[in-house]
């Protein structure tokens, strides 16, 4: 299946959110160390901006291990196989609203694109999780 351009890196993460947010229950109860963890109302610097930000929800993340050269395909399955290892009906115990998996998709070439497969979008669904994308044409990488 042709699922990606040469061109394109894709970044992946799993973002598990809500506004009561429990993050140290949550990382307990997964046992595993987010990537980034934040509860809402927390202060952040912005990258190299100097300027912080407040963060408008709580949010869990981890990211694929993957090389952003990867294809898509190989970073949702990877994301995916996560996800079903969670005790998704458990979540909401610890205030998750919101189950998504996060693309940033970066274009060096000028036209790419990418597809989910009804397969990949099935497991989506089984797992009540949402799929988003941020898309960065060539040079406006952030």
């Amino acid at each position: 299946m042709f699922d990606y351009d040469a061109g394109m890196r894709i970044e992946a993460s799993i973002r598990l959110i809500g506004d009561s947010l429990d993050v140290a229950a949550l990382t307990r109860v997964l046992g595993r160390q987010p990537d980034l963890a934040r509860d809402k109302g927390a202060s952040y610097l912005v990258g190299r901006t100097g300027r912080f930000a407040v963060q408008p929800t709580g949010v869990w993340l981890i990211r694929s291990p993957l090389d952003s050269a990867f294809p898509i395909s190989d970073h949702t399955d990877w994301c995916l196989a996560q996800l079903e290892s969670l005790p998704l009906d458990e979540l909401p115990k610890y205030g998750v609203e919101k189950i998504d998996v996060f693309y940033g998709v970066f274009d060096d070439s000028g036209n790419c694109g990418f597809a989910l497969t009804p397969e990949q979008m099935r497991r989506f669904a089984a797992c009540g999780a949402t799929a988003g994308f941020d898309v960065y044409p060539h040079e406006e990488r952030p």
